[in-house]
């Protein structure tokens, strides 16, 4: 009685794999298929510059650069997000889903440094994601 059940768990495996080889089409550029697939290359999230960096020769906040998200593949256009990941939880960001985005800390004399890694994911309108780092920084140079 286990052998017919075996055969035909092998006979229903090798169908179904049968059908799936001869249901692909030939000629995938020409095909749905190939649309299908060749639609849909994943998202590449970048950011311009590639750092934040904010400079003060005096006590008190200082903001960074604007930094600009970008997107590649995907489909259609791009929302952004911005997250904290580590760091300094004090510098913070003017909208998390902003495409002009920048940082501000407060500095000083017994504070002169602070840094932390944010994070940028782009999605696409068909929910596709890319994620990237981004690491940010204001100081203060006491000029004494």
């Amino acid at each position: 009685m286990a052998r017919w059940g075996v055969i035909a768990f092998i006979a229903c495996c090798v169908t179904f794999a049968l059908a799936v080889f001869f249901s692909r089409p030939v000629d995938a550029q020409a095909s749905t298929w190939g649309a299908i697939y060749s639609t849909f290359a994943p998202v590449v999230a970048v950011v311009t510059p590639t750092s934040a960096t904010g400079n003060s020769t005096v006590t008190g906040s200082v903001s960074t650069n604007t930094v600009v998200p970008s997107a590649t593949g995907g489909t259609g256009t791009y929302n952004y997000l911005w997250a904290y990941v580590s760091g300094d939880s004090a510098i913070t960001i003017n909208s998390s889903i902003s495409t002009l985005a920048q940082w501000s800390g407060h500095v000083n004399g017994a504070i002169p440094t602070r840094a932390a890694v944010w994070s940028l994911t782009a999605t696409d309108t068909s929910g596709n994601m890319g994620s990237t780092t981004l690491n940010v920084s204001v100081n203060y140079n006491n000029p004494h």
